[in-house]
């Protein structure tokens, strides 16, 4: 990808959040602004913040993405502490994969390099976390979110994640719980193509519901599909302590269009977790929360009433 270099470039020089933010645009890529730790604190000011330092400070958060240089220099002035969030996915033309050491993430590689050969070389940032993001050019199709796995390779990978489409990083020079900031390795390499086995994965038949009819359309009917939709975009909407509950309701109201037979519970999994992620909750939580309101749904079967498609 040709561009200005991105920011904290060659030399260990780091930009203030504001530069950096702006030279990210320059390269198309989608940006908004991100709370940070001020006083060993999130600056949300939550003494029990989940996710301190990671989560968007704009109304709209991830959806207010944009390239728009004077919409950034608004930001950056009412917020000029603000981290800097990076949209991933067809919106700035990016795929991420996160790797994570503290959850198994350095052995998960060596597991998926030994499966698919090495990744290809690319721009690479250190996480404050320890980690490492990896990125690329997005390879087209839809790549959502995933946690522990990545489209294209059958084991599970704990410690690697995705981040694509409906999905964002914490980009250089933002700052970290830890005290310590996000850098490149070496701003100046070039964005590289994605691997060539990470495309989007195909539609199954979810495990859970074995008993429930197929979906007479692909993926679902329009019925079905639309309330997906609304269900997931209510999930991505809901206020931090009641984030769980929503999901947890959504799961319950798509169950039921699952048992029947309006969606294909697969795609109700997939969307629902990349909502919840999205919304900030952690994987764990929230695949419990989405299975336990499948099983209960699944208790209730409901059709799209009638002269609907």
């Amino acid at each position: 990808m040709s561009g200005p270099h991105p920011a904290g470039g060659a030399g260990g020089v780091v930009q203030r959040p504001l530069a950096a933010a702006l030279g990210y645009a320059t390269r198309r890529w989608a940006v908004f602004p991100l709370h940070t730790i001020i006083s060993a604190r999130c600056s949300c000011r939550q003494a029990d913040c989940p996710h301190p330092a990671k989560h968007p400070i704009a109304r709209h958060g991830l959806h207010d993405a944009t390239t728009d240089e004077r919409i950034i220099r608004s930001w950056w002035d009412r917020w000029p502490w603000a981290n800097v969030g990076v949209a991933t996915g067809a919106d700035s033309g990016l795929i991420v994969i996160d790797i994570d050491p503290r959850s198994g993430g350095d052995d998960s590689l060596a597991h998926l390099e030994s499966l698919m050969g090495s990744l290809p070389a690319t721009l690479i940032a250190h996480t404050g976390g320890g980690g490492l993001h990896l990125i690329y050019t997005h390879p087209g199709g839809q790549l959502r979110n995933t946690a522990g796995r990545l489209p294209g390779v059958a084991d599970p990978l704990p410690g690697i994640d995705l981040r694509g489409d409906g999905g964002y990083i914490v980009a250089p020079p933002s700052r970290h719980r830890s005290g310590d900031s996000y850098s490149w390795v070496d701003a100046a390499t070039p964005v590289g193509d994605a691997p060539g086995w990470l495309r989007p994965p195909g539609r199954r038949l979810g495990a859970t519901l074995r008993t429930t009819r197929q979906p007479s359309v692909a993926g679902g009917s329009r019925y079905g599909r639309s309330a997906l939709e609304a269900e997931a975009a209510g999930v991505r909407r809901a206020p931090v302590g009641e984030r769980n509950n929503r999901l947890n309701r959504a799961a319950f109201c798509l169950g039921m269009l699952v048992a029947g037979g309006e969606l294909d519970e697969a795609l109700v999994e997939e969307e629902l977790l990349g909502a919840a992620t999205d919304a900030g909750l952690p994987e764990r939580e929230a695949r419990a929360s989405i299975h336990s309101g499948l099983r209960a749904g699944a208790r209730e079967p409901r059709r799209r009433p009638a002269g609907c498609q």
